[in-house]
């Protein structure tokens, strides 16, 4: 057989407690079995090139989800904050990905109205719409992606004339942000 290993017949491998392997370098060799929480990872250092030692960190995820407590309504033709519509990003070297829906109406037909989701003071995605007709609901998502630097995150909205009502909790259609956070 080839790679190390021995066929039938060959000696015994160096092994002599549970969880051992054999290495070789000009010879077989045993490895001991590394301790409890230990990973087999290459290792030049060693006679072998390889050894048990602590697991390296993997990525860490973090996941938020927010829905708008109530709703939420502005007349201002200028952008605002949507109250209490905001999430705050960790503060690590990751990325993170945010997806923003909402549904939303106006009082009055022929109105423009927008959306916009702000990272930190950043204006990043922007949604506009215009009302066809009084009070028909309107649904609006966006996403975005960006480095996890302890910025807050937020959904602002203006209307040019009439009533924009963005829905909150209690109605079916609430809006809402997800987040997911990896590091």
């Amino acid at each position: 057989m080839s790679g190390g290993m021995i066929g039938g017949g060959g000696s015994n491998p160096p092994t002599t407690t549970k969880g051992d392997i054999s290495g070789f370098d000009t010879t077989f060799a045993r490895v001991p079995v590394g301790a409890d929480g230990t990973v087999l990872t290459a290792d030049s250092t060693t006679a072998l090139g390889i050894g048990y030692a602590a697991a390296a960190g993997g990525a860490t995820v973090n996941n938020q989800e927010f829905i708008l407590s109530s709703t939420f309504t502005t007349t201002s033709a200028t952008f605002v904050d949507v109250t209490n519509f905001n999430l705050t990003i960790s503060n690590n070297t990751g990325k993170f990905f945010c997806s923003v829906s909402s549904n939303c109406y106006n009082s009055s037909s022929g109105s423009a109205n927008s959306l916009r989701l702000v990272d930190g003071s950043t204006n990043q995605d922007s949604f506009g719409f215009d009302q066809v007709s009084g009070n028909y609901t309107l649904g609006a998502s966006f996403s975005y992606t960006g480095d996890n630097d302890g910025q807050v995150l937020k959904l602002q909205a203006n209307a040019d004339s009439g009533t924009l009502s963005v829905l909150g909790s209690g109605s079916r259609y609430s809006a809402h942000m997800d987040i997911l956070e990896v590091s």
